[in-house]
């Protein structure tokens, strides 16, 4: 069985529907995307640091952002 994570828009989030490449948009839902993949073990950390091109900072902003206000406080901090 594969990992997945109920993601922004409660929909099933499995690493298939993550974006492909560093090369993308980082909207907030896309954002709070990574995050909750990254916190139910659909992907490490280090694969999103390494395949988005994301700085341990950008993600750990991200990631306190989401944790303190979900997806409007990712809004807030585009």
């Amino acid at each position: 069985m594969s990992k997945f994570a109920i993601g922004p828009t409660a929909a099933l989030l499995t690493v298939s529907d993550l974006p492909k490449t560093k090369n993308v948009r980082w909207v907030p839902r896309r954002k709070a995307e990574i995050v909750l993949a990254i916190s139910n073990g659909v992907i490490t950390e280090s694969e999103a640091l390494r395949v988005y091109g994301l700085s341990r900072d950008e993600l750990s902003g991200w990631q306190r952002r989401y944790a303190s206000g979900g997806l409007a406080a990712l809004r807030q901090g585009a």
